[in-house]
């Protein structure tokens, strides 16, 4: 019930059977496993689930991403509630992670580390060691557990002969959230195990296992009957998408499930790739930006302006075709093309084609792009003129503004006291390039629906404001998301500036800069960024006003491009706008459509008041955006973003520019034209 908004995105039509009848599904929490206990199962890289069970005496609610094959982050509500159709008596948030430690093969069984409430409240925290193996059309699993895995304290917790530490006694029912510190302590641990049945009835298993949780929690605190630590349920998996158990926890404690999933990689977002370069190139509005262009001892030169709608590849492709057809007279010495990727003031790669096999691609279905990339020569280097080229003038240059529309959809669950907290707006923006060296862009915010006037209720009012007040800024209907103006630009093909300023953000105006170190054919990236932020008046028209004095506010930046999983990760550390210092992690998934993944989490020195009154130094967050590229009768940008991360709250706290050097070169990279070269031919 506290998801369906999230649903209405998450949700795609079917996608394609894979096994279903050997598909595992989640526990009661969110991650896979049986019906109260965990395995050690991943789903494929890039599954989104979400999941709504019921078993008293909590109603949990979760949405689930395999960030990488390794990697699952759960973003999950525990519900205290006696009814399902009263409201809840209590809410308890939490971040889960589960972590592959090792990957099953014909000997050796699957191993995966799991948090419950990494960062969240006490009550519903827990760690996980568990490992699973296949036989037949049996899989077992068995584990042991900490915390709320393991409150049946079988064996003392053998991390004591580490540390002392670790048998430090735990609160497990505190009101201040569950910190690191925390994490695998305890005096006791408890073991847990059982067993997934695929039945011949495709989709259709029985799960059968036994906990470790004795409800600890629950019978000090309002002398709650605990369950069996049995369990036996009936599972079904429909076409892979959409699963649904029931169990009994022992005689009397029913146990009820139902999730959906996705995968975002197979969302078709860019229905334009359905029709050939050739038919695309002829209008005038439609063609490419290039300049530069000359012949030179067989080579045709020329500098082509990357947009952010589809891969660079792809228009280099789309850049020859419109060569071939407005300059077919001029091409008979031509047997190379050099074309050198720019964009608004930045350089990227230099990239030599033959012309011959460019052509074999696209009169013949058997000739493969990898035969394309065999003599294909990537280089940083300037093009040098010889005295005899053939210079050509562009016959058309299409430098119209980009107009984008966004809808957005901010979620929140960390609320202990409302249960969710929403957000949903439209923003329509527009970003010029004039002269290809510089950015200028403004949107506009259109505040739809939400329920932050409760905010105040949940936090109370702070001295100096950072984003506490959001209700605020949602009083006007309509306000000014940003309007800047950039300028990028090369220090040297590897080294990249930024000078930014103007309305940043919809709560901060001011200036600043960016630099940004991104070697070729290296998977690190170095920056730094350094701003002047003024906070914004949200009492004035459109938001425009500005109120107190400046914050400066800066990070040193590293990127790293994880290999084998097309995952970037990122760390940032500095100041935040509140004056506070600490670090960001964020990991970010890019998929070939368009779709990105991105989690984060930032840790301050400085902490916000829960609504327990105690204190959250930890922020994260979880940011689904879907590109909705060249759909039929939309010349422009459409995109939906859905994110889940706590409203309201003034510490970790970054500036969101409109603008960063890290996206802007993300495809003058080599990494994109590696990844994206199979998009030559379209």
């Amino acid at each position: 019930m506290y998801l369906t908004p999230l649903l209405l995105v998450t949700i795609n039509a079917p996608t394609q059977h894979l096994r279903a009848e050997h598909a595992h599904s989640p526990m009661l929490t969110g991650f896979l496993g049986l019906n109260t206990i965990p395995s050690a199962r991943m789903d494929k890289a890039g599954t989104i689930r979400a999941s709504l069970t019921a078993s008293d005496p909590y109603l949990n609610a979760s949405i689930g991403v395999q960030i990488a094959d390794p990697l699952f982050i759960n973003f999950r509500q525990s519900v205290e509630t006696s009814n399902l159709l009263q409201s809840s008596d209590r809410v308890f948030p939490g971040v889960d992670l589960k972590l592959r430690l090792l990957k099953e093969d014909t000997y050796k069984p699957e191993v995966s580390l799991g948090i419950q409430s990494a960062l969240g409240h006490r009550r519903q925290a827990g760690e996980f060691i568990a490992a699973s193996k296949r036989y037949n059309n049996f899989d077992f699993t068995a584990g042991v557990g900490w915390g709320r895995f393991g409150t049946a304290a079988h064996i003392d917790n053998p991390l004591k002969l580490i540390s002392s530490h670790f048998g430090d006694e735990r609160d497990i029912n505190g009101e201040s959230p569950n910190t690191p510190a925390d994490w695998f302590a305890g005096d006791k641990i408890g073991f847990f195990g059982g067993v997934e049945y695929f039945l011949p009835v495709k989709g259709l298993s029985i799960k059968a296992d036994y906990g470790a949780d004795r409800y600890t929690a629950e019978q000090e605190a309002f002398n709650f009957e605990a369950p069996s630590p049995y369990a036996l349920g009936l599972n079904y998996n429909h076409k892979d998408w959409l699963s649904a158990s029931v169990a009994l926890q022992g005689t009397n404690r029913a146990l009820g499930r139902l999730t959906v999933k996705t995968i975002p990689k197979r969302w078709k977002t860019n229905y334009s790739q359905n029709t050939s370069s050739k038919q695309k190139v002829n209008s005038k509005k439609s063609a490419p930006i290039l300049t530069s262009m000359h012949i030179d001892n067989h080579t045709l030169f020329a500098s082509l302006q990357i947009n952010d709608h589809t891969s660079t590849p792809h228009q280099i492709n789309r850049a020859i075709h419109y060569i071939e057809n407005e300059y077919t007279e001029h091409l008979t010495p031509v047997k190379a093309y050099e074309i050198t990727t720019k964009k608004s003031g930045l350089k990227g790669n230099t990239i030599h084609i033959l012309r011959k096999e460019l052509e074999n691609t696209s009169n013949k279905q058997q000739y493969s792009p990898e035969e394309i990339w065999k003599n294909t020569k990537i280089t940083s280097k300037e093009q040098i003129l010889g005295t005899k080229s053939v210079f050509l003038a562009p016959k058309s240059i299409n430098n119209r503004p980009i107009l984008n529309i966004e809808f957005e959809n901010q979620l929140s669950l960390a609320e202990e006291d409302t249960g969710l907290l929403h957000r949903s707006s439209a923003l329509l923006g527009i970003k010029a390039t004039p002269k290809f060296k510089t950015y200028a862009g403004g949107t506009l915010r259109l505040n739809l629906i939400d329920n932050l006037g409760s905010i105040e209720d949940i936090r109370p009012p702070q001295l100096f404001a950072v984003r506490s007040d959001v209700n605020d800024f949602t009083q006007n209907r309509i306000s000014l998301e940003n309007l800047y103006f950039g300028k990028p630009f090369n220090i040297t093909p590897e080294l990249h500036g930024l000078f930014l300023g103007g309305y940043l953000e919809e709560f901060y105006a001011g200036t600043g800069a960016e630099i940004l170190y991104r070697p070729k054919q290296s998977r690190f990236a170095l920056g730094a960024e350094l701003w002047s932020a003024l906070r914004r008046d949200p009492n004035s028209l459109l938001n425009i006003g500005i109120e107190g004095t400046n914050t400066i506010t800066g990070h040193a930046n590293i990127w790293y491009d994880i290999p084998h999983y097309d995952i970037t990760a990122n760390l940032r550390a500095g100041r935040f706008l509140a004056g506070d210092l600490g670090i960001e992690f964020g990991l970010q998934k890019r998929f070939k459509n368009g779709i990105a993944l991105e989690n984060k989490i930032a840790l301050s020195n400085r902490s916000d008041p829960d609504a327990f009154g105690d204190s959250v130094h930890a922020y994260n967050s979880f940011n689904i955006t879907v590109p909705f590229r060249s759909l039929p009768h939309i010349d422009n940008a459409l995109t939906t973003q859905t994110k889940i991360e706590p409203f309201g709250r003034n510490a970790a706290q970054r500036l969101r520019t409109p603008l960063n050097l890290y996206d802007l070169t993300e495809n003058l990279s080599d990494k994109h034209i590696t990844n994206r070269w199979n998009e030559i031919k379209r």
